[in-house]
């Protein structure tokens, strides 16, 4: 389950929006750190740190500041 949500999380944010919210970081990081206690293989890891890299913002709410 956990590390079927950070693959759902991974496809929303990283393929479709190209963007993460810092409250769903925070939330992918607690199900992470989860994951990672159960011994999750590399694939999670890299999905997260992967997710984990993304902005914060859409590219257009950057331009406008």
């Amino acid at each position: 389950m956990l590390r079927a949500e950070i693959i759902r999380t991974y496809n929303k944010y990283h393929d479709d929006l190209q963007y993460c919210p810092i409250y769903v970081k925070q939330s992918i990081e607690d199900i992470y750190k989860q994951y990672h206690a159960l011994k999750g293989n590399g694939v999670g890891t890299k999905l997260y740190e992967e997710i984990m890299a993304l902005p914060t913002e859409k590219k257009e709410d950057l331009q406008h500041e």
